[in-house]
């Protein structure tokens, strides 16, 4: 036994050769696992899945049972939702209808045609006190009447010194003039109808002539 311990047996020289070994080698696999362990968490996370579609089923009308898309009479049919009781009646539940059963559920009484409902509906704000309209209508058609007054004014300004030229020429009749003016090409104020007639000459003339009372 103690030729065994004298052949193990280390100087301190060679013991401190062998703990330096040890210490750079257990530095190396420790830097490995550090960098091995930092490239790991670094990585971007997968990115997640996309979430599945939810499957609906084909909506089917209560009436005649056909489903969405399914051809009708003329076109393809559109489920909508009917109100067995009429909303303006503090109806609530709804059954789906295809657009044609819809139309045909409104015309199955005389009760339940668009038109009734709507007098209905409106008869009872009136009776809440509710104002019906637009409260601001009268401000905006008499707005809507100036600003069309204004436009045919102008209208009648830049056309005078054409209608001067032709009566100058001796046209004076309103049929006349009119016939002159569609001869020229020259529009009237509208453009819906660019043909002039004798109303039409006779109704420039008018506003001439009230132009220079102003």
């Amino acid at each position: 036994m103690e030729t065994v311990k004298e052949e193990f047996a280390f100087s301190e020289k060679e013991l401190a050769r062998l703990n330096t070994s040890i210490a750079t080698i257990l530095g190396t696999i420790i830097n490995a696992t550090k960098n091995t362990l930092s490239a790991e968490l670094n990585q971007p996370e997968p990115a997640a899945p996309a979430p599945t579609p939810l499957k609906r089923g084909k909506l089917t009308c209560w009436e005649c049972g056909k489903a969405e898309g399914d051809m009708g009479s003329i076109a393809e049919l559109e489920i909508q939702y009917h109100h067995p009781v009429p909303k303006t009646r503090g109806g609530r539940r709804t059954i789906p209808l295809c657009n044609e059963c819809h139309a045909k559920a409104h015309h199955r009484k005389g009760n339940m045609s668009i038109s009734r409902l709507t007098r209905e509906a409106l008869a009872r704000k009136k009776a809440r006190g509710e104002k019906l309209g637009n409260p601001n209508c009268r401000k905006y058609l008499t707005q809507a009447r100036k600003a069309n007054s204004n436009i045919a004014d102008e209208f009648a300004k830049r056309i005078k010194p054409t209608l001067d030229e032709l009566m100058a020429d001796g046209i004076v009749t309103y049929i006349g003039l009119a016939n002159a003016l569609n001869a020229r090409g020259i529009e009237t104020r509208s453009r819906k109808n660019s043909l002039w007639h004798a109303t039409t000459v006779k109704n420039i003339l008018k506003r001439i002539e009230s132009l220079k009372e102003k």
